[in-house]
């Protein structure tokens, strides 16, 4: 980890206000890395001149569009688009960046990848299989916008559309170029306190994610369990979906964890200990015993977690074992 001196520790708390603490974390520049992730996807929709529309209203207060394409095939690719998103949402963390910018774990780092491999394959099967017949695309859209249709609005054939799709993706870092330190070492000195701030900030924003993350399945999981329907007084209905999302979130933590949040840690072992393997969704609505076990852990643990989650917030994070 890298070493600061007193004066630039100072520099960096006075940057900050309040009376909240100060806490050590690892640097998450060397535990993680940026992927910028880029998909080009083929427009679907295009706005429609106001002369070909007939509404009641002020021209200048109406805008309306059209969708250029109306097709399984293409909804498919956009499906996936999703998928892709919501697996990085899941496997990285906020980088504090534009979107589309993840901060990966360097433990998940190669798993990460491999699995964007797959998912950009996928992709191309699905975009190929909507350009099979992409004339007949084309000719069904003619038949549904009628005059609204506009052949300038697509592209000229198959091989025109697929260059209009892409997935691309690479690794970036956020350092303050050494060579500023030659032009002027009180620059260099500035933009490097610049850097640091935004660090903290960066470490603060993956601390919370990970916090809130917990919590919100904590709560859910609660709701579900102690939630009891007005008409028949039952508990309600209980999704596979509220387990498994929160074995998820409880399975990835550890390679998540980049800021070596111990508090945080032991309620995910504490919640490990309760979820196991014996606890399935099938057991908790039909087991009174389990269903009750689970339901006090639970409550447990959202104490904790409100706890946790209204704590002094913190001042300033170092990101180094010691201060010289």
């Amino acid at each position: 980890m890298e070493t600061i001196t007193k004066q630039e520790a100072n520099e960096i708390s006075t940057a900050t206000s309040g009376n909240e603490s100060t806490v050590t974390v690892p640097d998450i520049n060397k535990t993680s890395v940026c992927l910028v992730l880029e998909m080009q996807f083929l427009g679907n929709s295009r706005k429609i001149k106001n002369d070909q529309i007939n509404v009641d209203a002020d021209e200048s207060m109406v805008r309306a569009s059209k969708k250029l394409f109306d097709c399984d095939e293409l909804a498919a690719v956009k499906s996936l688009d999703g998928e892709i998103r919501k697996y990085l949402y899941q496997k990285c963390l906020p980088s504090m960046f534009k979107e589309g910018i993840y901060r990966v774990p360097i433990s998940s780092l190669e798993k990460v990848i491999d699995q964007l491999e797959e998912f950009k394959a996928e992709r191309q099967a699905r975009i190929e299989k909507f350009l099979e017949n992409y004339e007949q695309h084309v000719q069904d859209a003619q038949k549904k916008l009628r005059n609204v249709f506009d052949p300038r609005n697509y592209p000229t054939d198959a091989n025109d559309a697929r260059n209009r799709f892409s997935m691309t993706w690479k690794m970036v870092t956020f350092d303050t170029p050494s060579t500023l330190k030659a032009v002027s070492e009180s620059i260099w000195r500035d933009e490097r306190n610049k850097a640091r701030i935004e660090l903290q900030q960066a470490t603060m924003e993956v601390r919370e994610v990970l916090r809130q993350g917990m919590a919100e399945l904590v709560n859910h999981m609660y709701d579900r369990l102690t939630k009891v329907d007005d008409v028949t007084g039952k508990g309600v209905t209980f999704k596979a979906a509220t387990v498994s999302n929160f074995q998820r979130f409880l399975d990835d933590f550890s390679e998540r964890n980049i800021t070596n949040d111990t508090e945080l840690a032991s309620l995910v072992d504490r919640a490990r200990k309760l979820l196991g393997n014996e606890v399935t969704p099938d057991a908790l609505r039909k087991n009174a015993n389990v269903r009750q076990t689970v339901t006090e852990g639970i409550g447990s643990l959202k104490i904790a977690l409100d706890s946790l989650m209204q704590e002094q917030p913190i001042r300033t994070i170092v990101m180094t074992d010691e201060v010289v």
